[in-house]
């Protein structure tokens, strides 16, 4: 797969993550500082989602500095059906949001990390390195949140 390919998957990635953002500030818009919440992640994504459409025409400038990757697609197109399928069905108890949105953001994380490994061209790499940094810190966020709501308990060592 050319990374060309890999990064239009992973924007539609960053696509769905921000309309599950979207869909759960709305449906929880009236429990405290939870709208604000998504809506800053969701707000996010959209810039995750300019990054990559930067890369992108970066390699449509020049297609010849840029190899293929070697990476396997399954995990991508199954991330892909199960934020979907969120979307579709109705949404269930805040704590079951917030679980699903840090699993995901977590398997994005990964996502982002091996295609860094996967390509050694400097200026993607900084650019995608950002977009595990974010993630990273999507994560630790919803954690956070989690804890400030009762959903997760904090971890006495913290």
């Amino acid at each position: 797969m050319f990374l060309y390919d890999k990064l239009q998957i992973l924007i539609q990635i960053e696509k769905l993550m921000g309309q599950v953002y979207e869909r759960c500030g709305e449906h929880f818009k009236n429990v405290p500082d939870t709208p604000r919440l998504f809506a800053a992640l969701a707000a996010e994504e959209e810039s995750h989602i300019n990054q990559l459409q930067y890369l992108l025409r970066m390699i449509r400038r020049h297609p010849h500095d840029f190899e293929e990757v070697k990476m396997p697609m399954e995990e991508s197109r199954a991330l892909i059906i199960e934020m979907q399928q969120f979307l579709e069905k109705p949404i269930g108890p805040l704590a079951e949001a917030i679980r699903f949105a840090m699993r995901m953001e977590n398997t994005v994380l990964e996502g982002h990390s091996r295609l860094v490994l996967a390509e050694s061209h400097p200026h993607l790499s900084s650019l995608l390195k950002s977009l595990v940094t974010a993630d990273k810190q999507h994560h630790a966020r919803l954690h956070d949140f989690a804890i400030k709501k009762g959903i997760l308990k904090a971890d006495p060592a913290e």
